[in-house]
């Protein structure tokens, strides 16, 4: 392996290299597949950041979440609700302030990091 590529590998955080094969020099690094959101499941999620700070007259901020917006872009969430493309979240904010927040989310907008 090159030292180039070797020192751009050390970099990587987001994506697990443990299936290193020494024999054949390559990384065999799985596809991330987006979870499918169940009700009654718990998730870490991340929100697009957008969602936190929305123009006064979006309609997700206004109708939907009676004027409130989420806590921060990294939660942990149980989905309650689902209503087409629309999640309802009861959340808890994955920073040092662990703010609670409840509100609807567009499934679209949302990624999730992991299942609990």
């Amino acid at each position: 392996m090159s030292k180039q590529a070797e020192k751009q590998l050390l970099k990587v955080s987001v994506a697990s290299l443990a299936n290193y094969d020494a024999d054949t020099q390559t990384y065999f690094i799985p596809k991330k597949t987006n979870l499918s959101i169940s009700i009654g499941r718990y998730y870490i999620i991340n929100i697009d950041r957008s969602l936190l700070d929305p123009k006064s007259n979006d309609v997700l901020y206004r109708n939907w979440n009676h004027g409130t917006v989420p806590k921060c872009d990294r939660m942990r969430v149980e989905v309650d609700r689902k209503l087409g493309t629309m999640i309802h979240v009861v959340s808890v904010a994955e920073d040092e302030t662990k703010a609670m927040w409840e509100g609807w989310l567009p499934e679209n907008m949302v990624s999730v990091e992991k299942e609990l």
